[in-house]
């Protein structure tokens, strides 16, 4: 069972502090974390998520304008999902990157 600190507590390891979401995590619903990387060299401009779980959460790891590094040189957010149904997300967890992008 996850507690509601825990995503906060992890945040931490990555931002140096703990998140400030109000957001609740449900019971019993599946939890999933992804690191936002560029593919390419780039300026950041923004974030498009696409996937079907609920984010709950998005910790900027850089502003727009920023300039990107290839990956894995750069990350840009950590993002926490929430699932309905653990099945759908361990289906959509392994095309995060490709369902959530950088532009």
């Amino acid at each position: 069972s996850i507690s509601q600190d825990t995503p906060k507590k992890y945040v931490h390891a990555f931002v140096g502090r703990k998140s400030e979401s109000s957001n609740k995590i449900s019971e019993g619903k599946a939890i999933a974390r992804q690191t936002i990387t560029s593919m390419g060299e780039s300026s950041l401009s923004g974030i498009s998520i696409n996937c079907s779980g609920r984010a709950l959460e998005v910790i900027p790891l850089m502003q727009s304008g920023d300039h990107l590094l290839d990956f894995p040189a750069s990350k840009q957010a950590v993002i926490f999902y929430e699932y309905e149904r653990f099945d759908t997300m361990v289906s959509e967890v392994g095309r995060l990157s490709s369902l959530n992008t950088v532009f």
